[in-house]
């Protein structure tokens, strides 16, 4: 029985359906599709970076569960101003205390995408010590743990 670390077969081995892969998988895509059109004029990454085995018989999609891809990099430029932009897929953010480092001050977070933005004008790191740099983050399974408190 395949892994689930796999990147496609498992999706519809002997005909079972995994519906919320195929699910994060069709978001990747259409997340891809707009950061492309909006951030890189268009320009898609080389299909190699998103599937494997292409010189072989067994081509796979290289989205796997815990394992990173990309990042894809790009500029959005608004009616003001020029944004830089980086797309992930399963990008981790460590706990942190110390406010100007990159990180989440909760708790360990793993979110399936993430769009990271920041002044063009700045390296990443510099607009993440001036607290310049903004991640929205699309993942189907954040939970409250206690609403109450909410």
């Amino acid at each position: 029985f395949p892994s689930h670390d796999s990147g496609g077969e498992e999706l519809f081995y002997a005909g079972q359906r995994d519906v919320a892969s195929l699910y994060e998988y069709w978001l990747f895509f259409e997340l891809l599709g707009w950061f492309c059109r909006k951030c890189r004029d268009s320009n898609r990454p080389p299909i190699e970076e998103l599937i494997e085995g292409l010189d072989g018989a067994s081509p796979n999609l290289r989205l796997r569960k815990k394992i990173e891809l990309g990042p894809f990099s790009g500029t959005f430029a608004g009616q003001t101003r020029r944004m830089n932009v980086r797309f992930t897929y399963n990008r981790s953010f460590e706990v942190t205390h110390d406010r100007p480092v990159g990180g989440s001050w909760t708790r360990r977070l793993h979110p399936d995408y993430t769009m990271t933005f920041w002044p063009e004008k700045f390296s990443e790191a510099e607009a993440e010590r001036q607290e310049l740099l903004v991640h929205v983050h699309f993942d189907a399974k954040y939970r409250v743990e206690d609403i109450e408190r909410w």
